[in-house]
Order: C-alpha cells, then structure tokens, then sequence
C-alpha cells in the first residue's frame, strides 16, 4: 500500500512541492517542547515526505531525521535534502 503512495493519490509532484514549502504554524505545545539546542537530533516517525522537517529547518535546526515506509516519500525526502532512514 505504502510502496507507491504518492502515485495512487490524486497529488502532482508540483503539489506536494507547494505543501512541503508552506510555512506551517506549529501548534504551541509541539513548539514549546522542541528542544532549545538547534543541533539536536530529531527524528521524526512516519514523516511521510517531511512537511514537518521542513518546518523545523526553517526554525534553525540542522540534525534531522525522517523514517518512512514509502519509496517514493523516501526519496523525495532525500532530493529535499534530509536523511531517510
């Protein structure tokens, strides 16, 4: 189900780019518990392909990490520049 997420959905690569450099609004209690040091590590757990990374390395934060199932969110996790493990 996972393997070709993206191509099953109705959503164009030019769509997901749009989203993925949206600037989301963090709700408070997930800012407020972010870590003060922008050099700790993060992972971020079914980051699907990283909306949420994306926004933290907005905020200055270098070491970051995504886990997700699907090759597609995969690479375009590794084209975005973040580590996909």
């Amino acid at each position: 189900m996972y393997e070709k997420y993206l191509s099953s959905v109705d959503i164009t690569k030019n769509n997901i780019e749009k989203i993925f450099n949206c600037n989301i609004d963090l709700q408070k209690e997930v800012y407020e518990n972010l870590p003060k040091n922008r050099n700790a590590k993060i992972l971020d757990l079914g980051c699907g392909y990283g909306t949420f990374l994306n926004a933290l390395r907005s905020l200055g934060y270098k070491n970051l990490y995504g886990v997700e199932i699907g090759k597609e969110q995969s690479e375009f996790l590794k084209v975005s520049g973040f580590v996909s493990l």
